[in-house]
């Protein structure tokens, strides 16, 4: 019981969405509550709270899929010049399937310039997912949806130099790496 227990903590607390008061208010309701009780919380958790976390791969693994851009600094593809990028791009074939990476709301589905067709969602708990340079948008501003639910396809519309992904995850308005959370899900449960 206490090995699930402190896996449970573990995958609760890993993103730091509580401060350490909830923290100790979890482990003391570990301590006095049955396994029962505790197994049915990490049941809600899974199927509830944890999907509402990006933690899945946006795209299928497919041949030739790969990441081609790295989130920091770089040497921009198209103008030559050194900039910071906020997201990954991966690279995919056109009209590869682009899926919800968590639950949540399309805040945007628009046309950018730089971005191409893009995507926003807002998810619960201060964080947002960008999809851009897509050749097809198949969701509207207003709608729910589920993790890995298909909302878009691949596309290299936009500033883009080939058929990619641009992938970028925001927590409470700033940018941060996409990468820590592509297997965020598959990790935890192994």
């Amino acid at each position: 019981m206490q090995k699930y227990c402190y896996y449970f903590i573990f995958l609760m607390f890993s993103n730091t969405l509580f401060a350490q008061n909830k923290r100790d208010s979890f482990r003391s309701f570990i301590k006095n509550n049955s396994e029962l009780i505790v197994f049915e919380k990490i049941a809600y958790f899974r199927n509830n709270i944890f999907f509402e976390i990006p933690c899945i791969l946006p795209l299928k693994i497919t041949e030739g899929n790969r990441i081609t851009s790295f989130y920091g600094e770089r040497i921009h593809p198209v103008n030559g010049a050194l900039d910071f990028h906020h997201a990954i791009d991966i690279a995919a074939k056109e009209f590869d399937e682009v899926f919800s990476t968590a639950n949540g709301m399309i805040i945007e589905s628009n046309y950018d310039k730089y971005l191409g067709e893009y995507i926003v969602i807002e998810h619960p708990n201060g964080y947002q997912t960008i999809y851009g340079h897509l050749s097809v948008r198949c969701v509207d501003v207003g709608e729910i949806i589920y993790i890995g639910e298909k909302i878009g396809a691949v596309g290299k519309s936009g500033r883009a130099t080939g058929f990619h992904l641009h992938y970028g995850i925001k927590k409470n308005g700033q940018y941060v790496n996409p990468l820590p959370y592509l297997f965020l899900f598959q990790k935890s449960i192994h």
